[in-house]
């Protein structure tokens, strides 16, 4: 017997089984991935890519306590209150859609919160004051 360590020349030897299973599941999984997000992204775009349809919108059902709740099925429930949906009007703009009577909103929104757009006539309704903010002193409570 001898003292020297035996020696094996390099790939000699032959991969530990499993290896060729493990790099095909793991090129499956990766291409799963890419197309669930190329499938993600193409719906996020659509509206924007003009494949949103003609310029006539479809019928929409909106919730009477919750607005942002919106379908285009009728019969469905707001999964907040459970209410009936109820149909938007055709003369009332799209969800989401600025009103062309009210003005843009000037400068820049501050990180995190978005402008919001309210038509003249619904402002008036619900009773909305505005003001120029100004810097002044606080008073003492």
């Amino acid at each position: 017997m001898t003292d020297q360590p035996e020696h094996f020349e390099e790939g000699e030897e032959a991969p530990p089984r499993g290896v060729r299973a493990a790099v095909i599941v793991r090129w499956a999984l990766l291409a799963a991935v890419i197309l669930a997000a190329l499938f993600a992204a193409y719906r996020y775009a659509a509206p924007w890519l003009g494949q949103g349809g003609s310029g006539v919108r479809a019928a929409l059902y909106r919730c009477p306590m919750h607005p942002q709740i919106v379908s285009d099925h009728p019969g469905e429930s707001c999964p907040i209150c459970h209410m009936d949906l109820e149909l938007v009007p055709s003369d009332q703009p799209a969800p989401g859609a600025a009103s062309a009577a009210a003005p843009p909103p000037s400068g820049p929104a501050a990180p995190g919160l978005a402008p919001i757009t309210l038509a003249p006539a619904l402002a008036q309704a619900i009773g909305v004051r505005t003001a120029v903010a100004e810097r002044a002193a606080a008073a003492d409570v």
